[in-house]
């Protein structure tokens, strides 16, 4: 990705990059009740594309962003946006599959966390299961689902294990 993508955020990609790893680091926000989901089905896959970002405001008014990607899984999308949104905020993230076509997902925000700068992690339950097949290669899928199962049986494995703070909320 270029450097001019991302000035909206006023980052770098060797800015952008630390900060990911930093958040990797650290343990993930949960969605309402905190439950986190152990049995893979909404494991979050990393997905560092760009998207385009429709919220549907209280009063019905809609706002357009671009946003970056963070993750996804079966139950909803991570992203970085470069303003607070509140929960349950009605939104819908478009996207291009790995074969091009454009598709929308809709949801609501489940939770918002202040980074940085102006920097937002925002996390999105989908209205309906996503196939990250559509968005990822199968080699990468099962790699995140290998280190899952490593990190499940105390292994360690990285972040990619883990719960899903989008599934709680649409399981």
């Amino acid at each position: 990705m270029s450097d001019q993508k991302l000035k909206s955020w006023g980052l770098s990609e060797a800015e952008w990059a630390t900060m990911i790893a930093t958040l990797e680091a650290q343990t993930r926000p949960t969605a309402a009740g905190g439950a986190e989901r152990r049995d893979g089905s909404s494991l979050r896959h990393p997905l560092d594309v760009f998207g385009g970002l429709k919220l549907v405001l209280p009063d019905y008014r809609t706002t357009s962003h671009k946003v970056r990607i963070r993750n996804v899984s079966a139950g909803g999308l991570g992203f970085f946006h470069n303003a607070f949104v509140h929960r349950g905020t009605k939104c819908y993230l478009a996207l291009r599959t790995l074969g091009g076509e454009g598709v929308a997902i809709g949801g609501q925000v489940t939770w918002c966390r202040f980074l940085s700068n102006r920097t937002h992690e925002v996390g999105m339950c989908s209205a309906t299961p996503i196939d990250v097949t559509r968005f990822l290669e199968a080699p990468v899928i099962e790699a995140n689902h290998a280190k899952a199962q490593q990190a499940a049986a105390g292994g360690g494995g990285g972040a990619a294990g883990g719960g899903d703070p989008f599934g709680a909320a649409a399981a």
